[in-house]
């Protein structure tokens, strides 16, 4: 069996031609380009003319192609994305830069990048604003080298690149015994935020390392991690988690409070989305929300959701409810027991609407007459059926009437089989009163019609 032929490669200069410019050119010889402002195609000129988005992801593009005309197609582009490609040489990543000067927000994800820079020159990006290099795997080094040429960048995509465990052990055996390697020291000084999604983070004390680079991270995306536990470092002067003001621990593996309990203590963190972990699995949403709220006194967002004065203090109280009759109390429950004084037991009242109520159903024709437990979420038709067993009158035949109480004089047929009983306001000792349709037998019709003739 002959093998699968390799998939054709494509220069970026030959997919931005084919996507965004007409072939011809006018008389002064601009190239003619597509207006992003309309759906239908523009042909534009000089200044006007200049492209200022490129997105161009699964196009195969290996290389750059004709770099002068790539110059010219770009020199207004401010945003640039050709993620799922197949460009790796990093002096074609150095070429492009070159030729961007207004480059703000650059996407590079899911290329088979190099590692290493080797002798490649990153230019200098003085407004660069974005860096996304989503599964990319490239070391720690190479990030640096680059990012450390874009001295505005604020935004840094590191998600689904493989930053496990096996990953800081061979790096800390590169450090060598000093601990001092190429790996340490700040990979931006920039950056305030920070994607770290899904790149395999088990262990907590990574997640710090890989913080500790960014020392001006505010914003920090660890989802789909499989951390499972949060602890302190207190050998850590500046824990790296000390300017964190919004972090996104989503779909980690996190199952303990003592987790949640350790975040109280980072100075500045307003802001936490948990959604699915297992911790609050057997929670409902009203204690995942009080629960969480009561342990961390600065939060003022919870799952994006905004956290009143009002929120808080009735989280507050919550949670000195909750805790008060359960042998093991954690250390907020006193500091709150302080706050709030002994609270008073909430009397429960269950304002949920019933599901079943108890009514009587009459038949004199069959002197059927019981009580009976009947569902309000059913229909009239599924309660004649049932009836319809009990009773002793055929569904077909059947009428239903609807009494609201027993010394109620006004009844109600029940004519349509969809509707809801639900909808009859039913109380316990609502009576329903069936009867048989009554019809002629055809002997007698036809008897009767003899005899008029």
């Amino acid at each position: 069996m002959a093998a699968a032929s390799p998939l054709p490669s494509f220069s970026l200069v030959d997919r931005i031609r084919e996507r965004y410019m007409d072939d011809d050119e006018d008389e002064q010889g601009d190239v003619m380009i597509q207006s992003f402002l309309s759906s239908s195609p523009k042909k534009l000129s000089g200044e006007r003319a200049r492209l200022q988005l490129v997105v161009l992801n699964h196009k195969s593009i290996d290389s750059i192609g004709d770099v002068s005309q790539f110059a010219n197609m770009v020199r207004g582009v401010n945003e640039v994305d050709l993620a799922w490609n197949k460009i790796s040489c990093w002096k074609d990543v150095s070429t492009m830069l070159k030729h961007l000067p207004q480059l703000r927000i650059f996407n590079l994800s899911h290329n088979n990048l190099e590692s290493d820079l080797g002798d490649v020159d990153i230019p200098h990006c003085p407004y660069l604003d974005t860096l996304i290099l989503n599964g990319t795997n490239l070391s720690l080094d190479c990030i640096r080298k680059v990012a450390q040429k874009m001295p505005a960048l604020h935004e840094l995509h590191l998600s689904q690149n493989s930053f496990d465990s096996d990953y800081f052990d061979v790096e800390s055996q590169k450090a060598g015994p000093s601990g001092e390697g190429k790996e340490n020291g700040a990979i931006s000084e920039s950056v305030c935020l920070v994607h770290l999604n899904r790149c395999g983070i088990s262990r907590w004390s990574d997640a710090l390392k890989l913080l500790s680079y960014f020392p001006k991270r505010e914003t920090v995306f660890l989802c789909e991690n499989p951390i499972r536990e949060i602890r302190e470092n207190k050998k850590d002067s500046e824990p790296p988690y000390s300017s964190i003001r919004m972090i996104n621990l989503s779909k980690t593996g996190i199952a303990d409070w003592t987790s949640i309990e350790h975040i109280e203590h980072w100075p500045r963190l307003v802001d936490l989305r948990i959604n699915n972990i297992p911790l609050l699995e057997d929670y409902s949403e009203e204690e995942k929300l009080h629960l969480v709220v009561g342990r961390l006194d600065k939060l003022e967002l919870l799952n994006g959701s905004s956290i009143s004065k009002e929120q808080r203090e009735s989280s507050e109280r919550f949670f000195i409810r909750y805790y008060e009759e359960r042998e093991q109390r954690p250390k907020k429950y006193e500091t709150l027991l302080a706050k709030h004084g002994t609270l008073e037991k909430l009397v429960k009242v269950d304002l949920s609407p019933k599901s079943t109520v108890s009514v009587r159903v009459k038949c004199e024709e069959t002197t059927f007459d019981e009580e009976m437990n009947i569902k309000v979420t059913n229909t009239v038709g599924q309660l004649m059926r049932h009836l319809e067993l009990h009773v002793g009158v055929a569904y077909e035949r059947m009428r239903l009437f609807f009494y609201q109480t027993e010394s109620d004089n006004d009844c109600t047929e029940l004519r349509y089989p969809k509707q809801l009983l639900h909808n009859l306001h039913l109380e316990d000792g609502s009576i329903f009163m069936v009867t048989s349709k009554i019809v002629a037998s055809r002997k007698r019709a036809q008897t009767k019609s003899t005899s008029s003739n």
